[in-house]
């Protein structure tokens, strides 16, 4: 929902709280700034209330906080697409560019972690990934994966079975689908969709499509991509928002039942 101002906020409180463990309520609260407040009692003549007020809001119920309509529909997708997972340990595999700093301080910045992978994992994809003009740390620096179908899907298969890792994210240049994937796109999303769906031991993987020098833009690539199930954003700030959100629900439904089950215990 959007909303602007509320007249009996309790029982929102209420009704959010009740709802929200078991269908997630994304929410775009307007008029939380200054400026804000004053449209929306211009606009629809009750109070928009002060942030602290929301922030509270927000950790008692678990609702979704969003600031756009735009990050609306992406942390949805999240929700719609992803398995349930409450941990934000991302492991983001990319293709050069000398960006890996910035790779982490951005992954970072979005409230998520990014953990070195295990040695088991590591070794396993040093039995078939060259370390040469390549790098297996978190971020992984592996073009190779984004050339050969085989390759990627070993690569996430071990990312999957890594206990440090909760979600993969592939940052993939845009350039990358016309020029190497072309006609084997259906190929490419099944091998996303193969992991992201296995039972048991299946780990969400998300894809974060970059327009570096804007040769090639990404939109195109992304609605493919959506179009076939698989949760891709257009930037990889813009993946990792909707990742903070999905994980942050998640850890917020199992802390709740987790309530429930000492509450029952001690009963």
């Amino acid at each position: 929902m959007y909303l602007e101002g509320i007249k009996d906020g309790r029982r929102l409180t209420q009704l959010v709280r009740q709802i929200n463990p078991s269908k997630p309520v994304v929410l775009w609260k307007g008029g939380l700034t200054s400026s804000g407040a004053r449209a929306a009692s211009s606009h629809t003549g009750s109070l928009a209330g002060e942030r602290r007020i929301w922030e509270a809001f927000f950790k008692q119920t678990g609702a979704i906080e969003v600031d756009s309509i735009d990050e609306m529909a992406e942390v949805t997708m999240a929700l719609i697409r992803l398995k349930p997972s409450p941990g934000k340990r991302v492991a983001v595999i990319g293709a050069g560019g000398g960006d890996s700093v910035a790779t982490g301080d951005m992954v970072a910045n979005e409230g998520l972690d990014m953990p070195a992978i295990s040695p088991r994992t590591r070794k396993g994809l040093l039995e078939f990934l060259s370390l040469v003009n390549q790098g297996i740390s978190n971020p992984l620096d592996i073009p190779a994966v984004f050339g050969d179908i085989s390759t990627l899907r070993r690569t996430l298969e071990l990312l999957a079975a890594d206990p440090l890792i909760d979600i993969p994210i592939l940052h993939i240049s845009a350039e990358f689908f016309p020029q190497v994937w072309g006609h084997r796109m259906a190929e490419f999303n099944q091998c996303i969709l193969d992991i992201s769906q296995k039972e048991p031991g299946g780990k969400p993987v998300v894809i974060a499509v970059t327009d570096e020098g804007k040769v090639v833009a990404p939109d195109k690539y992304v609605k493919e991509l959506v179009d076939a199930g698989i949760p891709a954003y257009a930037s990889l700030r813009r993946a990792c928002r909707a990742i903070r959100r999905f994980a942050d629900y998640h850890k917020f439904v199992a802390d709740v039942e987790l309530q429930k089950s000492s509450t029952s215990c001690g009963s």
